[in-house]
């Protein structure tokens, strides 16, 4: 731990389906793993949690460019007549300085998007995500 340094956002790169988006201004992550109790017979205490699901989910904000098609021609999500034909994504976060994978998610669906066009701003978006699988800490 001697030689611990702090991550600064600045320094990670994101990737989604293996190249970078220099737009995303921001990500965050939720993983969650859901236990249920596990009850015995003529006992009011729980005996144990045993696990029942995982997942991964998040959202990512970012900064729209002129004519860049959106997530669409992104190929992140399907136009609307080909929705049933969506793809997974896998989204990688990478420390510029050393290549090093800090995280990585898997089979990722993108779950709704917004996007904020103000008078006076930069156009800005985020889209929510839902993945089923992730790990973190590659680089140790």
């Amino acid at each position: 731990m001697a030689n611990s340094q702090v991550l600064q956002g600045a320094g990670v790169t994101v990737q989604i389906n293996g190249t970078d988006w220099g737009v995303v201004t921001g990500v965050q992550l939720q993983m969650s793993s859901s236990h249920k109790m596990i009850q015995g017979i003529d006992s009011l205490q729980s005996f144990e949690l045993a696990p029942t699901s995982v997942g991964i989910s998040g959202s990512i904000s970012l900064i729209k460019l002129l004519n860049d098609g959106g997530l669409e021609r992104r190929g992140i999500i399907p136009s609307h007549s080909e929705v049933v034909f969506e793809k997974y994504f896998q989204l990688r976060l990478i420390e510029r300085a050393t290549g090093t994978l800090l995280f990585q998610a898997d089979q990722c669906v993108v779950e709704n998007q917004q996007w904020s066009y103000q008078a006076r701003a930069i156009v800005q978006g985020s889209f929510t995500f839902t993945g089923l699988s992730w790990g973190s800490d590659y680089g140790r």
